[in-house]
């Protein structure tokens, strides 16, 4: 967007040239086929302060409470995060190459751990909100996704998952989904 739009956001076009036709196709073949990017991910430990409550201060059009999503990060999972920078800048240097990292304070991922600004996203996998357990005094179902309040509901889905890894969950997923069908087969006499 940069070369189209003449500006330097990505710091790779410090004369904010503005480029269309073969002249912009060839200045990405330049870029593009020299860069790449490091991905880090991490297994975040589970926080007792992480939660999903109604924001009875902003409602939807109907008027029902839109989600207020608390959440932070552990110091394990920030110290993670330097190690993780740090490990990456190296190896940037090793390779002899320019570093071109950028992590801002202030948005959806962004926070400040010993003095540094980090930068994380999600994988887009929708998991927490109906924590799986043993006790119901801290769970909302049980192993088989079946509810410790209403006998005959089972919450079947990645609500449960009282944690999240990095790794896809469709195997985990389908995994309960079996053992909650196995369940609800067994409460219906079948």
């Amino acid at each position: 967007m940069d070369y189209i739009q003449g500006a330097n956001n990505a710091l790779l076009n410090p004369q904010k040239q503005r480029l269309g036709g073969l002249a912009l196709v060839s200045q990405l073949n330049s870029l593009l086929t020299r860069q790449f990017r490091i991905g880090v991910m991490f297994d975040q430990a589970p926080l007792a302060e992480n939660r999903v409550k109604l924001d009875l201060k902003y409602t939807d059009g109907l008027g029902i409470p839109r989600p207020l999503i608390e959440y932070g990060l552990d110091p394990y999972t920030m110290e993670g995060f330097r190690v993780a920078a740090d490990v990456c800048s190296k190896v940037y240097a090793r390779m002899g190459a320019q570093e071109f990292t950028t992590t801002g304070v202030g948005g959806t991922g962004d926070f400040t751990y010993k003095g540094k600004n980090y930068h994380y996203y999600g994988a887009g996998h929708v998991m927490g909100t109906n924590r799986m357990g043993n006790d119901p005094a801290i769970s909302v179902v049980d192993a088989s996704q079946r509810s410790h309040d209403v006998p005959n509901l089972w919450i079947v889905g990645s609500g449960s998952f009282p944690t999240v890894a990095t790794a896809n969950p469709t195997l985990t997923l389908m995994g309960l989904a079996f053992k909650s069908a196995k369940s609800i087969l067994a409460a219906l006499g079948s």
